[in-house]
């Protein structure tokens, strides 16, 4: 009814006529079970058949030689964070740091820098004196893959939008990223084509059960998502 005027009028019309209103697509019968084959069962009534089948005969984005992974929350980024230009080019303890940002396809400059100097040993630190003095990992997560070269995107954005991620960056809670075994190039340039199509932005939105206004593309929303079989796509898409 989101489209309708009259709302009420065009509900009691897809009750009292179903076929028509069918054929409309205002009314949808969907047997309740069919949503348990999509990560976390939503309420996804208009998803044909054959694109829920998806989930089961296609491998995860998360799977062997590919996985996503959260990075670090600075929780004090007026303290930890700056832009490239506000700090000394020789000054080596600042390291680009991919922290989301606007919508932006396959490339975005990473504009900003954090302090790691001594692996990070001030962020650690403050980190692990927060939370009853727990332990700087709650916060500062997955640090084994930093400096690895993967693709990014932002956690909350008006779509989708997975860019490259130079060797040598931080990267964020806010700026997950995506790695490959071997930290091929090939792969991740075929993965990037791969996750930002239209296809990977429907099955991401049929997990959400809404295609439009500002989304969460959380890690396990985008490590859910089934990709093509891989090796043999690969090869097509380098080719082309």
């Amino acid at each position: 009814m989101l489209d309708a005027e009259d709302k009420a009028g065009a509900l009691i019309e897809a009750i009292l006529d179903p076929r028509a209103a069918i054929e409309r697509k205002t009314r949808y019968e969907v047997e309740s079970v069919t949503f348990s084959g999509v990560p976390g069962s939503p309420f996804a009534y208009w998803a044909t058949e054959r694109l829920l089948t998806l989930f089961k005969t296609l491998p995860a984005f998360e799977a062997k030689g590919r996985t996503a992974k959260v990075g670090l929350q600075t929780s004090d980024d007026l303290r930890f964070v700056r832009a490239w230009w506000e700090v000394p080019a020789e000054a080596e303890r600042w390291l680009a740091f991919a922290k989301g940002g606007a919508f932006s396809r396959f490339y975005a400059d990473i504009y900003l820098v954090a302090n790691w100097e001594f692996d990070g040993a001030q962020m650690k630190a403050w980190a692990g004196s927060l939370y009853n003095n727990s332990h700087w990992s709650r916060i500062l997560k997955n640090i084994v893959f930093f400096f690895r070269p993967a693709l990014t995107w932002s956690s909350r954005t008006n779509g989708l939008s997975l860019r490259a991620m130079p060797k040598g960056c931080l990267f964020g809670h806010k700026g997950p990223a995506a790695f490959v075994d071997n930290d091929d190039i090939d792969d991740l340039l075929a993965l990037a084509c791969i996750s930002n199509s239209q296809a990977f932005g429907m099955l991401v939105s049929l997990q959400l059960a809404r295609t439009e206004l500002a989304q969460s593309y959380e890690v396990g929303l985008i490590q859910a998502t089934p990709v093509p079989a891989w090796p043999s796509l690969r090869k097509r898409l380098l080719r082309g």
